[in-house]
């Protein structure tokens, strides 16, 4: 369950046109930073891990919204190495990249450096699944679905998040605040 999710459509919602956006904002900005891009810039916003993608060219990506999974990373040598959530990586193309099923977190973000290839969508590229609007073509992404990405003309330093395993670690509690809609 992937979709492409940037910060959403804000200000068409008198249209009907849903807001939308990554769900978790943090993990968003965290790893667009991590790779370098604007806060706001899309990425693959997947729950319950399973994602399978290969990587055709250049390309520094980053797992965040997670304490501890990571990334599964393999070369056409058949290396392998994982890569830490919180943590960028730079990948010259011909790697497989995997992201096992979570164990502690359910919802994750994967930023990937430059910008997707896809339409805007009244300013947006996020995909409203229920308006079946923007990504790719409103809907999830699927087995031998491909993304253009227009890389950075150089790549990105690498960077690393201090404290990942605390800052996307469950909340202990949450607050609730009752609305007019209480009952």
């Amino acid at each position: 369950y992937t979709t492409v999710q940037d910060a959403g459509r804000a200000g068409h919602q008198a249209l009907g046109v849903p807001e939308g956006g990554a769900m978790d904002e943090d993990a968003r900005i965290c790893g667009n930073w991590l790779v370098g891009n604007p806060a706001d810039a899309a990425g693959l916003e997947t729950y319950m891990g399973g994602l399978r993608f290969s990587v055709d060219g250049p390309l520094t990506l980053a797992l965040t919204g997670t304490p501890a999974d990571s990334l599964k990373v393999s070369d056409a040598d058949g290396n392998k190495h994982e890569i830490a959530a919180g943590c960028s990586v730079h990948l010259s193309g011909g790697e497989e990249v995997y992201l096992p099923p979570m164990r502690h977190s359910n919802l994750a973000f994967i930023a990937l450096s430059g910008a997707i290839g896809l339409p805007y969508v009244y300013g947006s590229l996020s995909t409203s699944l229920n308006a079946q609007l923007g990504g790719m073509e409103g809907r999830r992404l699927a087995s031998q679905d491909r993304l253009n990405i227009k890389i950075p003309h150089r790549p990105p330093p690498a960077r690393k998040l201090d404290r990942v395993e605390t800052f996307f670690a469950p909340a202990e509690a949450v607050r609730v605040v009752l609305g007019p809609q209480d009952y």
